[in-house]
């Protein structure tokens, strides 16, 4: 609103010079806009502005959102910074202000919802680098804290989902693991005391467990995307690489 009010500073010294009404009107009010409050206007576009573009970041309906919301945070992080050594005492003062209000809802990380961090490593252009940076930007105090919390939480998840898929793959290859059983005539009499059907289970979910580790630390191990355009398509991205990374694309 104000980014379009300011184009019109011209019409309104107009207004004042030619129209008596609309003096006698604002000055009912707040009064006639002045020098100053043009100059106020324009340094507090400079201000509001990367935040509008901000939100429209996160607000969006039609896209993914959930692995922006930390990048949002890092950016207001900076532009906190900025605004603090800019030597405009107003501008300070409005900043100490807004970061009051922010560090009231972000500004312990370790009480952030785990999701926040979580997001930023299934995106192929950030992944666990660009969030451990930002973690350490955040909150540099008790950032290792942070980043082996979320750590863990990523291998619980990861956990989760391997079960999930053990799960389904041992339903589905049942009728080829009973054909199979079925069929060895030599059977190791070590086995029997724990039971047949019982060591092929834990073989296969050990199997699962380590495939998908390695999977993990695959996706992990690989280069970030480079391609940063607003049009990139994350869900596109998971879609196409899921036979490469089949838990974590569920995961995703």
């Amino acid at each position: 609103m104000l980014k379009v009010t300011e184009k019109y500073e011209r019409a309104f010294e107009s207004y004042l010079r030619d129209d008596h009404n609309f003096f006698l009107d604002l000055t009912a009010g707040d009064g006639v806009p002045t020098f100053d409050d043009w100059d106020i206007v324009r340094r507090v576009i400079k201000v509001l502005e990367p935040f509008y573009h901000l939100t429209l970041k996160v607000s969006g309906s039609l896209h993914v959102t959930s692995h922006s919301l930390f990048e949002v945070l890092t950016d207001v992080h900076c532009l906190f910074y900025g605004w603090q050594d800019c030597g405009d005492l107003e501008i300070i003062s409005m900043t100490s202000k807004m970061r009051e209000k922010y560090n009231k809802y972000w500004g312990e990380g370790n009480k952030i919802n785990m999701l926040v961090y979580l997001a930023v490593i299934f995106d192929p252009r950030c992944k666990m680098s660009f969030l451990d940076f930002g973690v350490n930007l955040l909150f540099p105090n008790v950032a290792n804290d942070i980043m082996r919390m979320i750590d863990k939480e990523l291998h619980c998840l990861l956990n989760e989902y391997s079960s999930n898929a053990g799960r389904i793959q041992l339903f589905e290859g049942r009728s080829s693991s009973l054909t199979n059983l079925y069929s060895s005539m030599e059977i190791d009499q070590s086995e029997m005391k724990t039971g047949l059907a019982k060591q092929k289970y834990l073989k296969k979910k050990k199997q699962i467990g380590l495939e998908s580790k390695f999977e993990l630390d695959r996706y992990l191990g690989e280069d970030e995307e480079v391609n940063n355009s607003s049009s990139f398509d994350l869900l596109l991205w998971w879609k196409m690489n899921s036979l490469r990374f089949l838990i974590l694309a569920q995961m995703a």
